[in-house]
């Protein structure tokens, strides 16, 4: 199955934020993986297991990650992706 894009919805928790609000920076990278799996189980593919002939079944193994951060997410805040929308509260 082809897909051109992908997203997921996410709201910042409480436990994801410093005690001013602001999203710990970690919690990015567990939301990116989030919809990997996401995407994977949309086109039918095995997040773990043995590879098969096929090659199926092994998700993609990572061997460097990096990210740039655009903006500060806070407590309660429902990022879109900057083609759509903008945020409802109008911070960002």
């Amino acid at each position: 199955m082809s897909v051109s894009s992908h997203s997921i919805e996410r709201r910042v928790e409480l436990h994801q934020t410093d005690l001013g609000g602001l999203m710990h920076h970690p919690n990015y990278f567990i939301w990116m993986e989030e919809a990997e799996y996401d995407l994977f189980e949309r086109i039918d593919e095995p997040v773990i297991g043995p590879i098969g002939p096929d090659l199926r079944g092994s998700g993609w193994p990572r061997a460097k990650v990096s990210m740039s951060f655009l903006r500060p997410l806070f407590y309660r805040d429902r990022p879109h992706h900057p083609r759509n929308p903008p945020h409802p509260c109008g911070r960002h």
